[in-house]
């Protein structure tokens, strides 16, 4: 059977990230192996998906630029690569070689699992669409290592630092976004400072 698979902020080339999740060998920027960053990341990425799969990135695959390098780690990765725009994707997408790695490139989605309404951005919403009916939202762009921030929202960071390095399975958010209560969140009484 074809999985679903969310995961975001890939930043491939991406010497500051790559230092930020532990492929530094030394205190300057440029000591960092990215080799060895790269091979984690396409390790990890088809260790979990295969190619029947399906992947959304929520975002920031890579930074702008080097197509040369990006390009041929991208096309290691395996599945349907679904593209969720981020803010360091709008100037690549420019390039025909960087938008031909999607099958689909989307600022916004949503999708239904389980009965249940899934709600795609890079960035993160205050507010989506029925999340006082208890849909999910997911996104990326925070870095966070804590994927779930406020334990009264159905709202979750996929990104990659908070699944040591690995794309997260349906199944994975589906479970764990049941477990919050977001009956506890009023949600009709927003107010300014």
């Amino acid at each position: 059977m074809n999985k679903i698979f969310f995961t975001s902020d890939l930043h491939i080339n991406h010497r500051m990230v790559a230092k930020m999740r532990g492929f530094s060998t030394g205190d300057d920027i440029n000591d960092v192996d990215l080799d060895q960053y790269h091979n984690t990341l396409i390790t990890n990425w088809n260790s979990r998906i295969d190619d029947k799969d399906k992947v959304y990135i929520l975002g920031d695959v890579c930074l702008t630029g080097k197509m040369d390098i990006v390009v041929p780690i991208v096309e290691q990765l395996n599945g349907e690569k679904i593209l969720i725009v981020g803010n360091h994707d709008k100037k690549n997408l420019k390039k025909d070689e960087f938008r031909n790695l999607f099958s689909k490139i989307k600022d916004y989605y949503e999708l239904s699992y389980n009965k249940n309404k899934i709600c795609m951005s890079h960035f993160p919403f205050e507010f989506w669409n029925q999340k006082h009916h208890g849909s999910f939202m997911i996104h990326g762009h925070i870095h966070s290592k804590n994927p779930i921030r406020n334990k009264k929202q159905r709202k979750m960071d996929v990104g990659l630092d908070g699944n040591k390095l690995f794309p997260w399975e349906i199944s994975e958010i589906y479970n764990l976004m049941l477990e919050i209560d977001y009956s506890k969140e009023d949600h009709h009484s927003y107010q300014e400072n």
